[in-house]
């Protein structure tokens, strides 16, 4: 059987080769919030019980995540530095299939280091068992399936933003550009700023901002509500699990998701990232980038996002400019890996097991 594992910096999306849609788990480890106290005393068994539910597992499904502690595998920076994380979510991956897997095509965060890279690589094959195996970081993946073999792809990700030109059908890594800026950077000033409307009716003594339940319900609402279309001036509604409801200005959240484009931060904006990108390819070649922009990652899915990404541009450069991206960009990468896995030609690029 020959696997596509995507291990997003918010989701993980898997399914086999030739696949179109993956299946999907928010990429964090989750601990038990609240300690089964049903037990009066602690024998043995118990005790064995208790451990068990203190150990970090994949939470599947979010019906019940209010009742888990859950700490992402990729942190707020998007480097990571250890494999235990990644092979705890290849584990149970794993889980999910009877087959034994052959084959696997692997997609990680950008800024993996190469060495957690290679302990992956060496637990694929030693402890799975995995005969044949490609590491990735997808951008390749994510601008095939617009049809193109050449152009410049930037994806917008959870912890990270990055450009990468692809010409003659190969990727340029040594013109890569990222910055630290993305999903989960919008949603964390969007909980400050709830936090901060809360302590004003004394709806909380305290409000830190770190509370990874109300940071999930915080992504729903930005999947919601994040327009960069839609007149600032007005108010929405949110709607808490609970049934109650929120009134927010649309302008607030507009504000947080301008990160992505404020060029007066520490992090390279998105319109930055794309232009130094460029001014490293030749110049003959600069029209042909710019024609082919192609926009990945689950952040860009906001409203508007194309047309903002597009003024933004053309505000800095006189120039032809298009931008493409498929209707289910938060899952290119994987649905461009699945496509080419199925290739015979493309079997040349995986590492094999000796």
């Amino acid at each position: 059987m020959s696997l596509i594992v995507d291990i997003g910096s918010y989701t993980t999306k898997f399914g086999e080769a030739g696949s179109e849609i993956p299946i999907e788990f928010r990429t964090c480890l989750c601990t038990q919030r609240y300690p089964n106290s049903m037990f009066a005393s602690l024998g043995s068994f118990q005790q064995k019980q208790l451990k068990l539910q203190q150990q970090e597992q994949i939470l599947a499904s979010s019906e019940y995540r209010g009742l888990y502690k859950m700490r992402n595998v990729v942190p707020d920076n998007g480097r990571v530095h250890s494999s235990e994380d990644f092979i705890k979510v290849l584990n149970y991956v794993k889980s999910q299939f009877r087959q034994q897997i052959q084959k696997i095509t692997l997609i990680l965060p950008p800024l993996t280091s190469e060495t957690v890279q290679k302990q992956v690589q060496q637990y694929l094959f030693e402890q799975i068992n995995v005969q044949e195996v490609l590491i990735s970081t997808g951008g390749a993946f994510a601008l095939y399936t617009t049809g193109r073999t050449e152009g410049m792809l930037l994806n917008v990700g959870d912890t990270t933003s990055f450009v990468q030109p692809v010409l003659n059908n190969q990727s340029v890594l040594d013109r890569y550009q990222i910055s630290n800026i993305g999903g989960r950077q919008i949603s964390q000033m969007l909980l400050k700023q709830v936090y901060s409307i809360q302590s004003q009716f004394g709806y909380v003594s305290e409000a830190t901002g770190n509370e990874s339940y109300d940071l999930e319900l915080i992504y729903d609402l930005k999947h919601k509500l994040a327009d960069f279309s839609a007149p600032a001036n007005t108010n929405v509604t949110y709607e808490l699990p609970d049934g109650a409801t929120m009134n927010i200005n649309r302008g607030a959240i507009q504000n947080c998701c301008n990160i992505l484009f404020n060029k007066e931060q520490e992090q390279q904006s998105l319109t930055e990232l794309i232009k130094n990108s460029v001014k490293e390819i030749p110049t003959e070649l600069h029209h042909k980038l710019y024609k082919n922009l192609v926009v990945s990652g689950g952040s860009t899915l906001i409203n508007g996002f194309g047309q903002k990404l597009l003024d933004e541009l053309k505000a800095q450069k006189n120039t032809d400019i298009e931008i493409f991206g498929s209707k289910n960009r938060s899952i290119a990468a994987f649905q461009g890996a699945s496509a080419c896995a199925m290739l015979s030609g493309f079997a040349g690029f995986y590492i094999r097991k000796e």
